[in-house]
């Protein structure tokens, strides 16, 4: 049974239903959400649980610091060559 709550304006646990409605439960004291919708949940302690969750929210890489530092690489190389080609042109036209 939730608990009974002296202020009205409380806000509600806020999840989505599979309805799209929001969630009516009250939620755990000090939390955001219901026991139902994580809000008993701790979260990973331990050295391997934090590596898994890490792991785990990388989905495409894309903003990994090795694929950051590539695509900073290949502009430089686009830059370079662009300059290269510019001065050709300059050149070709004189």
């Amino acid at each position: 049974m939730d608990q009974i709550h002296a202020e009205p304006h409380e806000e509600r646990c806020g999840a989505r239903n599979r309805a799209g409605k929001p969630c009516r439960r009250w939620p755990v004291e000090g939390r955001s959400r219901c026991r139902l919708h994580g809000g008993c949940a701790t979260g990973p302690r331990t050295p391997e649980g934090l590596e898994r969750l890490r792991r785990a929210m990388t989905i495409h890489g894309r903003f990994s610091k090795e694929a950051v530092a590539e695509r900073k690489r290949i502009s430089a190389l686009v830059r370079a060559a662009r300059a290269t080609l510019a001065a050709e042109l300059l050149l070709e036209m004189r």
